[in-house]
């Protein structure tokens, strides 16, 4: 008795929530077939795109525009254009990913580190900071025998007494040149 009425209010309910939109059979089959589709696709396309990520990439500064962008402007601008559309899509399929299975962050942080807009550094900063994602990260490159991923804040180090920020190489190239003035010559 009690199993009947349960099945049959689940039943309305569910009905009366798809009539309320205006969602059909047809509508859960492809939302069903697509979130599918993501998570498959997502699975062969996001390892690739992390491992061939350069591992200093959220540590170096954005890249400057490429020579032949002042030849070519209008294919400089369909290649930014082309180039947001496929970041974009990799961050609407990591959104979708993240209710469905599927690697939603990672695939949010490849479409934004394809796309091009201001602010992308700290939204990638963000993301990466956190160290479940950085691990993730991590395992992918460490399977494929690449090397991990430099988190945001080993971009600069600061000298003791300084107030602008140097990176590792200066520091090195700094404390070499003060070794090599304090040996006596011979």
């Amino acid at each position: 008795m009690y199993e009947e009425l349960a099945a049959l209010l689940l039943a309305q309910s569910q009905a009366s929530f798809l009539d309320r939109f205006g969602i059909d059979g047809r509508v859960l089959w492809l939302l069903a077939a697509s979130s599918v589709l993501m998570a498959i696709g997502a699975a062969f396309v996001v390892p690739i795109l992390i491992v061939k990520m350069p591992s200093d990439y959220f540590v170096r500064p954005d890249p400057p525009r490429p020579r032949w962008a002042r030849r070519h402007p209008i294919l400089y601008v369909a290649w930014l254009i082309l180039r947001n559309a496929v970041g974009l899509v990799f961050v609407i399929a990591g959104i979708i990913q993240l209710f469905t299975p599927g690697q939603g962050v990672l695939c949010i942080l490849i479409g934004l580190s394809l796309m091009v807009f201001p602010g992308k550094r700290r939204v990638e900063g963000a993301i990466i900071a956190n160290r479940h994602v950085l691990r993730a990260i991590n395992a992918i490159r460490r399977r494929y025998g690449k090397e991990p991923i430099l988190p945001p804040w080993k971009r600069a180090r600061r000298k003791a007494g300084s107030r602008r920020r140097v990176s590792r190489g200066e520091e090195l190239t700094a404390e070499a040149t003060a070794d090599a003035s304090a040996q006596p010559d011979s």
